[in-house]
């Protein structure tokens, strides 16, 4: 059966599998882009922790801010809100609570870490307080955009206190990893623009909000590579890695993604469609926080932080479609 078939007989068909098949495409491109650069910033000197909070989030976050970004192209806030909220619940409900399952705890041992927490909890809200007239307008795109860069700076300032950044580091085969990365970059692109294509027409072919669907099927299937990295630096005795990836992921999507969206178009939402992300991101959040007082993330915590993702899913879906 040709493809144009295939579309004609059976278009959900069609567009899962274009889903499927873009999810392993990106999946397989964000980890080598991850490995890169990972190799890179250890040369430098910089902490597990900072890597996953900086490097790692950044590099893993790619998928969510093309998919974004396509999804504000076509006007479609719903995709915009729904991958962002989606994926950032998923993060550190989901992807966090399995690190800590597979690793039986969780060690947080990192100085650096201490001096973030309550940063990361201001930061990830700001969005909130500045949608509290339901839109984000170019100017709180502006003040999103400073929020992320003035903590980056912070956060560099901490590590050279700490005395662990290196200078003057020789880095080899720079310009082969480059176009490697840019190879994985174009992949991930490409990837994430048939995904929300799909996501898209599933919506409409399913009458259902397009918000439900990218805070699914964006939001889970763009959270793996954070999960992949997670579980390998579990593995490897680097849980600050995969914490730190997902809290990085978190307020880097919070500020710099929805700071960019909004400068590019203002964006629109009622406060009904996303007050059960809301919710869940600040009780989760702060749960997770708090389990880390005492330097470790358990496997009873992190199997509350699974269930308390599944719960945001079954009331955002209630709240939503049903």
């Amino acid at each position: 059966m040709s493809i144009i078939g295939l579309v004609n007989i059976n278009p959900l068909l069609f567009h899962a599998i274009v889903i499927i098949a873009s999810l392993i495409v990106l999946i397989k491109a964000a980890d080598l882009a991850v490995y890169g650069i990972v190799r890179y910033a250890r040369k430098l000197g910089i902490s597990d922790y900072l890597i996953g909070l900086i490097v790692i989030s950044l590099a893993a976050s790619l998928p969510e801010l093309v998919s974004s970004l396509n999804g504000s192209v076509i006007g479609d806030t719903g995709i915009v809100f729904g991958t962002i909220l989606g994926s950032n619940v998923c993060g550190i409900g989901l992807v966090i609570g399995v690190l800590a399952l597979v690793g039986k705890r969780v060690s947080m041992e990192c100085k650096i870490f201490e001096k973030t927490k309550s940063d990361i909890f201001l930061l990830s809200l700001l969005p909130f307080v500045l949608l509290l007239d339901s839109k984000l307008n170019r100017f709180d795109g502006v003040l999103l955009i400073i929020a992320y860069f003035i903590w980056i700076g912070l956060l560099w300032k901490r590590e050279g206190e700490l005395g662990k950044v290196k200078k003057d580091v020789k880095l080899k085969h720079i310009y082969r990893d480059a176009l490697i990365f840019i190879g994985c970059l174009v992949a991930i692109l490409l990837a994430a623009r048939w995904i929300v294509f799909s996501s898209v027409n599933i919506a409409k072919l399913l009458a259902i909000p397009s918000y439900i669907v990218a805070l699914i099927v964006i939001g889970i299937g763009s959270s793996i590579p954070d999960l992949t990295v997670g579980i390998r630096s579990v593995v490897r005795h680097h849980a600050s890695i995969g914490v730190g990836d997902a809290l990085g992921s978190l307020v880097m999507k919070s500020l710099l993604f929805f700071g960019i969206l909004a400068l590019i178009n203002p964006l629109v939402v009622e406060w009904s469609t996303i007050i059960i992300a809301f919710f869940f991101i600040t009780i989760i959040l702060a749960l997770v926080l708090k389990f880390t007082k005492d330097k470790v993330i358990s496997w009873r915590e992190g199997l509350m932080l699974v269930l308390l993702y599944f719960a945001f899913l079954f009331l955002q879906i209630f709240w939503l479609v049903l």
